[in-house]
């Protein structure tokens, strides 16, 4: 699994797409809510392009999205990443 930190900053609808076009799967996105709630939010980020359907893993999403995020407590933020990847075929 490769992991990228991005350091520069931007808003995070930018970030999402420097992570996208960049070719990941997942962002995993600590903010000061986050981090006063002992949480993350996970953000599948091609829910659709892998056949997602609405409410797999119980995520959130817009009408007609195509990436949904769902907020999980940090111990187990790495055991759904990798079931997701497991389920996309991608380990």
């Amino acid at each position: 699994m490769r992991v990228l930190h991005d350091v520069e900053g931007g808003s995070a609808k930018s970030q999402m797409k420097k992570a996208s076009k960049e070719g990941a799967e997942v962002a995993v996105i600590i903010g000061g809510e986050e981090v006063m709630e002992g949480e993350a939010s996970i953000k599948y980020l091609k829910w659709k392009e892998r056949g997602g359907e609405e409410n797999k893993h119980e995520g959130e999403k817009e009408e007609g999205a195509v990436q949904v995020q769902r907020r999980v407590k940090w111990d187990s933020v790495v055991e759904r990443v990798e079931a997701y990847l497991r389920e996309c075929g991608l380990t």
